[in-house]
């Protein structure tokens, strides 16, 4: 990173550089002065001077800042004494999105053979998008059986069951595990044991009854009232609500997949899914108005709640707790969705 005076760029080399209009992006030289929009097809917002970083990846300097997640960077330079270009640079990960589609369902999607924390962070950058594509064919699968003469109570149950087979199971396991952790008496260090130990005790059968069987009634009745589009989103709130759990939570001490996927993420894309779940949600049940956006704020509040105090009981975030998180989040979202108005 070159001094204030000089060349301000990003500090991942041809993400985003700032400077004029047209500029040419090997200039070693920016204009100062008024809005200047980052050269690589990207959007100059002017912000007060001494703006702080969107995320982490700094490199120090007192400089340029970047961050990226979804393939969405941010790029903060001082390009100028009052103020600051913030260039954001859209443009959808793909190695992101092939991890994603590896690690969360069962198609086959070949992922990047080798994955550190920055793929991590990109896979679940990119979750919601995942959770779209299950929804949307929960959605056809759901009209598929009602065409057919299923019950509408079947329907519900088997798309509790299709969603199981594309996901490997893995959240229903991991919703099992966390419930049996929770129910341990013994110390952080025990409950992580029993996590790990690959059984099924008593809580987490009694969980995977209760949760299968919510998300199943409440897909029925989203069914029956006609509301198709209200199972997509509750299953895509699932996995914007593994998004927030990977922001500010640290990994448990022996995870695995907690130690890749833990603190992530940062502030500004999961306010940008939260905002547009809650969008999808009121119009998918516009009527009334409220109970939408309602359903997904309660949904993400709980996993919030569930995840603090996971963090604390096991002392860290593990993928056991990402699975119960989708389960909860899509529940209670389904549950508030097919409330009657």
């Amino acid at each position: 990173m070159a001094g204030r005076g000089a060349v301000e760029r990003c500090v991942r080399p041809g993400v985003a550089i700032c400077g004029p209009p047209g500029a040419d992006p090997s200039a070693d030289t920016v204009r100062r002065g008024a809005a200047e929009p980052c050269v690589r097809s990207g959007v100059g917002i002017r912000v007060p001077s001494g703006v702080a970083a969107l995320e982490g990846d700094s490199q120090g300097g007192g400089g340029a800042e970047s961050w990226s997640g979804l393939g969405i960077r941010f790029c903060v330079a001082s390009c100028g004494p009052a103020g600051a270009t913030i260039g954001l640079l859209t443009g959808l990960s793909m190695n992101g999105l092939r991890l994603a589609f590896s690690w969360l369902t069962v198609l086959p999607v070949r992922g990047p053979e080798n994955v550190d924390r920055k793929g991590a962070r990109r896979a679940i950058a990119v979750a919601p998008l995942v959770g779209v594509v299950l929804g949307l064919a929960a959605v056809a699968l759901a009209r598929l059986l009602v065409w057919a003469g299923a019950s509408f109570a079947v329907a519900g149950l088997l798309i509790v069951g299709a969603l199981a087979l594309g996901t490997r199971g893995m959240h229903l396991d991991g919703l099992a595990d966390t419930a049996d952790g929770l129910g341990c008496y013994g110390p952080p260090e025990r409950a992580r044991e029993i996590m790990k130990s690959g059984g099924v005790g008593p809580f987490g059968v009694a969980a995977l009854v209760f949760g299968v069987g919510v998300q199943a009634f409440s897909f029925a009745a989203l069914t029956e009232t006609g509301r198709w589009w209200g199972i997509a989103v509750a299953i895509a709130v699932g996995r914007v609500a593994v998004v927030l759990a990977c922001r500010g939570a640290a990994a448990a001490p022996g995870a695995g997949f907690g130690a890749l996927v833990a603190e992530t993420q940062g502030r500004v894309l999961p306010v940008g899914w939260v905002v547009i779940a809650v969008a999808a949600a009121y119009s998918a049940v516009p009527e009334p108005w409220w109970l939408g956006p309602a359903a997904v704020v309660a949904a993400l509040v709980v996993c919030r709640v569930v995840v603090r105090h996971c963090v604390r009981r096991f002392e860290g975030l593990n993928g056991d707790v990402l699975g119960a998180v989708v389960e909860i989040a899509v529940a209670v979202t389904a549950v508030i969705l097919s409330l009657s108005s």
